[in-house]
């Protein structure tokens, strides 16, 4: 069977939950798959490092655009108008798209990856680009794959809800949608090498002991809340830790965040870190207090499920998604309110007790959470569509 899977969305210095979750799907598929499976990989011209590279004998194959598609529009144009007929060019048996979208004309048989859906159900915390993007493709998207995948029920649920506020629904939609969790790389463990943490801290200019936010700032991470919750526990229990933001400068948030910070005058205690390689995260996880994520949407979260699988004590919003994920690993508050916030930083950050409860809960949770489900699953789903697809075509009347 000719596995085909759209790795476009994939390119150097991307490095969102999306992106990571494509990237450990591709892998663990690779892994996963049979002697008589292969592994065609649409990928950028220069693709990013971490993808499993192609092989001598075929099985695993890098397949490159004829013209450069680094940029989204590129990017758009050559998946909706020469995909399609690539994949019928290189003998495709199904393809899968991991990024939300599929071409408008591929008959070929397809499975789509929804992440989330907030484009359609809360598009104000969507980008301008995106919401226009995925309002427009989405939905036809929903309409023509064969199987949707999603990462939580949480997901299913929102497509669900989705479909029965439309006009127009899509019949069966429900029966398509499968849930299989992200997992969580096997590098993230907990770091118990002092020498390595202090060689990091000092390199990072990370204090002592602090509260961890890992994301890109964006209305949907609520860091307004998360700003103003740990100001108020550091100064009612006068506690010495700082806050260590990681993640690459976002859209729509930037600015009143650093207006906040300033009036709050706490700009020393604060500390940004815009990028951060994978390979540093997994320490910087483990030397955190805990880490805060008191999102207002998620699809899946994966912050979360990575320092839990440190060992890194867990504050987090009580909505779906994140619920479904930490389960009683963490401690959930509503992502809206702030003293119930400020009381989660108090119990963490001043009661050991609650760390270490909340640490060993995590590191159980996290071990439920592996690639090599979510390829052997992802895997099943290949086959059952391709077979659906023998019989129909061996089933079709031929025309005399």
């Amino acid at each position: 069977m000719n596995i085909a899977i759209n790795a476009l969305i994939l390119r150097r210095g991307e490095y969102s939950g999306v992106h990571v979750a494509v990237r450990g799907l591709i892998n663990a598929v690779a892994e996963a798959a049979g002697p008589d499976e292969r592994i065609l990989l649409y990928v950028q011209r220069r693709p990013p490092p971490g993808l499993p590279p192609p092989t001598a004998d075929g099985r695993v194959r890098h397949i490159r655009p004829l013209w450069p598609v680094c940029w989204r529009t590129g990017r758009i144009t050559w998946e909706q108008f020469r995909l399609y007929s690539r994949v019928f060019a290189d003998g495709v048996d199904i393809l899968h798209c991991p990024a939300y979208v599929m071409p408008h004309w591929c008959l070929k048989p397809t499975a789509i990856t929804v992440h989330d859906m907030f484009a359609l159900r809360q598009p104000h915390l969507c980008t301008v680009s995106n919401r226009s993007h995925f309002q427009r493709m989405l939905p036809k998207s929903l309409l023509r794959a064969r199987r949707v995948l999603v990462p939580t029920a949480a997901v299913r649920d929102e497509i669900i809800a989705w479909n029965a506020e439309q006009e127009k629904r899509i019949p069966d939609l429900e029966c398509k949608i499968t849930v299989i969790p992200w997992g969580v790389d096997e590098r993230f463990r907990p770091v118990e090498d002092e020498k390595q943490r202090e060689a990091l801290a000092l390199r990072y200019g990370l204090p002592p002991k602090f509260v961890l936010f890992v994301g890109r700032p964006e209305p949907k991470k609520n860091l307004r809340r998360l700003v103003e919750a740990y100001f108020a526990a550091i100064m009612s229990r006068k506690l010495p830790h700082r806050l260590v933001l990681v993640g690459p400068r976002g859209w729509g948030v930037e600015r009143g965040l650093r207006r906040l910070i300033e009036e709050l005058d706490i700009e020393n205690r604060v500390v940004r870190l815009d990028f951060v390689p994978d390979a540093d995260l997994p320490a910087i996880y483990s030397s955190a207090s805990a880490l805060a994520f008191p999102s207002l949407a998620e699809g899946f979260g994966l912050p979360v499920l990575e320092a839990m699988a440190c060992g890194t004590p867990v504050i987090c919003s009580d909505i779906p998604a994140l619920r479904e994920v930490a389960g009683e690993a963490a401690l959930l508050v509503k992502g809206d309110d702030l003293p119930a916030l400020r009381l989660a930083f108090e119990e963490v950050l001043g009661r050991e007790e609650t760390a270490l409860r909340l640490r060993a809960a995590g590191l159980a949770r996290a071990a439920l959470f592996n690639w090599q489900h979510h390829g052997s699953r992802t895997l099943e789903v290949y086959r059952e569509v391709a077979a659906a697809d023998r019989r129909r075509i061996k089933d079709e009347p031929v025309a005399l």
